[in-house]
């Protein structure tokens, strides 16, 4: 037991010595971002603009994953110890594509989604949910030629369920693949820890279909 403890602690305060490290960066990354959105020192095309406005968002995003790393080592908590809360999804699934937007354009991959009509209720965490996105997407885009698409939606299924569903157009990555990396590992324990199911299949012909299945929450008349 005393050897499981020294090891959490280490483990700890290598987390905190990490978040520590990453603040500096990502804070001087994100006020650059802002000062080049709001033209601080002279005009800017409207393209690079928006980029920014990317750039700050992802920024802001891994400084708050930084600062969960932080808060975690502190209190000694576990790491897939959620704070859940009834939301649409499609909006943390909106952001999110715009936060890869970039990365597809520079691999030539579309990204698609639609949001559904009427909007959906699902039971999850918003930050939790778009890291979810985010990573399913980076994998997408890793594997699919330019061209090629990489598609979201968001359906309601039986038994309570609302089923986010990543597809692309690319080389058909399993779940039992090399290739799946560690972007899928934490995709898998997001799910769940939030009392979800996450599948994967795929075929050189079909490309890759990851379906995410978590609890709906029952919307108000």
């Amino acid at each position: 037991m005393e050897g499981k403890t020294q090891l959490a602690t280490h483990t700890d305060r290598r987390l905190a010595h990490l978040a520590h490290e990453l603040r500096t960066p990502l804070t001087a990354i994100i006020g650059y971002a802002d000062a080049m959105r709001a033209r601080t020192f002279g005009p800017l095309n409207e393209h690079y603009v928006e980029y920014a406005e990317i750039i700050g968002e992802a920024g802001r995003h891994m400084l708050e994953l930084a600062e969960d790393l932080l808060a975690r080592a502190r209190i000694d908590a576990p790491a897939d110890a959620p704070v859940i809360e009834s939301l649409d999804p499609a909006e943390p699934v909106a952001w999110a594509l715009r936060l890869m937007s970039i990365e597809a354009n520079a691999a030539g991959v579309a990204l698609r989604f639609a949001p559904p009509a009427p909007p959906l209720q699902m039971i999850s965490e918003r930050r939790a949910l778009a890291q979810m996105v985010v990573n399913l997407v980076a994998n997408a885009i890793r594997y699919t030629p330019p061209g090629g698409a990489v598609t979201v939606t968001l359906e309601t299924r039986e038994q309570g369920l609302v089923e986010l569903m990543v597809s692309d157009t690319g080389t058909g990555v399993t779940a039992g693949s090399e290739t799946a990396g560690l972007g899928l590992s934490l995709v898998r324990e997001l799910v769940a820890a939030r009392g979800g199911t996450l599948s994967l299949a795929g075929s050189p012909d079909m490309g890759t279909v990851a379906r995410i299945r978590l609890p709906a929450a029952e919307v108000a008349p």
